[in-house]
């Protein structure tokens, strides 16, 4: 009994600590969208950086399930 009590608190473990790498790369994509936002207004009138920017949030978009 108590090595299958270990063996569950142990994949419970992993479990969360996979849930909040999950979390934490959301939270550095979220930053990063938001930072692109920032730049974007900022330049709104410069076609050239605007491209730069739309090409970065499309890299970011497209890295789902990895850390930024």
């Amino acid at each position: 009994m108590g090595a299958n009590t270990f063996m569950l608190e142990y994949i419970l473990a992993v479990n969360s600590e996979r849930q909040h790498m999950a979390n934490l790369s959301q939270l550095r994509r979220q930053r990063m969208l938001a930072f692109l936002e920032k730049m974007r207004e900022q330049h709104k009138d410069d076609d050239e950086v605007l491209v730069a920017i739309n090409e970065v949030e499309n890299e970011i978009n497209e890295k789902k399930y990895g850390l930024v």
